[in-house]
């Protein structure tokens, strides 16, 4: 017989949900275990075990071979995806069913994985072609520096020269 566990007070407060949470209060009578209170979890109420699921974990090809059709498995979270196609294939030329893996979460878990590469792809290409923007600027800056290092040798053109920077200035100052 399955025993219920609920939490204390959960009949007498709606506020309180039935779903088991363990008693803390220093006074409690049900953390103390006292007879007449509600019992907690412990070891020795678990099911019997001829009832329990027997489920094996998988992480390779050669542990399905000695399976019955009738047997649960879940594949091992520590398989990859490249992996668990392969497991699914076998699987299924055996018969077992995988609880944790089908078609569908395979298809749904390679569409993220797609995405996410694209993504990254897509960013890269962004850094580069912005890599290349930055690299056209520097070359017309020291363009213009070669061009304002071949100044004209007069005292007249260096004079209008000046003269035109600082109205540039001015211009943007007062902009």
């Amino acid at each position: 017989m399955k025993m219920i566990f609920t939490r204390q007070n959960a009949h007498g407060k709606s506020r309180v949900g039935f779903k088991y949470r363990r008693a803390k209060g220093l006074q409690s009578k049900m953390r103390l275990n006292k007879r007449g209170y509600l019992k907690k979890p412990t070891t020795g109420y678990g099911n019997a075990r001829s009832s329990r699921d027997d489920i094996v974990i998988i992480s390779s090809a050669s542990q399905l071979e000695g399976l019955s059709p009738a047997t649960k498995a879940c594949v091992s979270a520590s398989v990859g995806l490249k992996k668990q196609k392969e497991l699914l294939d076998a699987a299924e030329k055996v018969g077992i069913k995988l609880l944790n893996l089908s078609t569908d979460t395979l298809a749904a878990r390679n569409k993220k994985i797609l995405a996410k590469k694209q993504a990254r792809l897509e960013k890269q290409k962004l850094k580069k072609e912005s890599g290349k923007k930055s690299e056209e600027k520097k070359k017309e800056k020291e363009s213009s520096e070669d061009l304002k290092k071949t100044k004209p040798e007069t005292d007249e053109e260096r004079k209008k020269e000046e003269k035109k920077e600082k109205d540039k200035i001015l211009v943007t100052k007062s902009a």
